[in-house]
């Protein structure tokens, strides 16, 4: 099995980290003059940059699990590195979690004997199935990458479980408040639309595309909320 990017998210980080380093670029660089201003949102733009560069290098990792030659391929596409082991060769690995834009995202850390990958459910649309698979081959490890009890391994197992529940609730928390927020906008539009003597195409468009918004935000919100009626949440 291999990890697959969500590509539209991952683009769209991609082009922001594009966007601030262009920034970055633009006022240290290109600037011919520089006031308090400009050096403080240019510190800012490059802090903001090495972030997001930071996490493309840490969390932009595909990994190749080899049940039949029992062997796993790490490949990081940001640094064109390549990275094969054994099983044999994998201390195991360890669950964690990350929380960017309201979400606390799941993170696997992968061990081996001389390196450590990580993986988390942000960038990979088959996660899940990655992650049941590793539990299968390999050894659950605690945060300092040691070995666990039997015991402490299955606290391991209902942290992680919590971990997951509460992510679906902080989603769909989210969508909802998205949702309003476009809602309040699309109305605001229709007003100014209605009250105008010409239509003006721009406002045309910006009603169309909240409109579109709220279909696809209200399809999510329902697509979570099965999901989490369907696994009892």
């Amino acid at each position: 099995m291999r990890s697959e990017f969500r590509i539209i998210i991952v683009s769209i980080y991609i082009i922001t980290t594009l966007f601030f380093g262009y920034i970055s670029f633009f006022l240290f660089i290109k600037s011919n003059s520089f006031s308090d201003e400009r050096i403080l949102l240019g510190t800012g733009t490059v802090i903001i940059f090495s972030l997001l560069l930071y996490s493309i290098f840490r969390f932009a990792n595909i990994i190749e699990i080899d049940q039949n030659e029992n062997k796993i391929v790490f490949r990081k596409p940001a640094i064109l590195r390549k990275a094969t082991y054994k099983f044999s060769e994998v201390k195991g690995f360890s669950f964690s979690q990350y929380h960017a834009r309201g979400i606390f995202y799941r993170v696997i850390k992968i061990k081996t004997l001389n390196s450590t990958y990580y993986l988390s459910d942000f960038e990979t649309k088959n996660f899940n199935e990655l992650e049941t698979l590793l539990v299968e081959n390999f050894t659950l490890l605690d945060q300092d990458g040691e070995a666990i009890s039997i015991e402490k391994q299955a606290k391991e197992f209902h942290k992680r479980k919590i971990q997951k529940q509460n992510q679906n609730k902080q989603i769909i928390s989210l969508l909802r408040d998205a949702q309003i927020g476009n809602m309040v906008l699309l109305m605001f539009v229709f007003y100014d639309v209605r009250n105008q003597n010409e239509l003006q195409p721009n406002k045309v468009i910006l009603g169309l595309i909240c409109l579109v918004v709220s279909i696809l935000l209200l399809f999510y919100y329902r697509y979570f909320k099965n999901l989490r009626n369907k696994n009892g949440i």
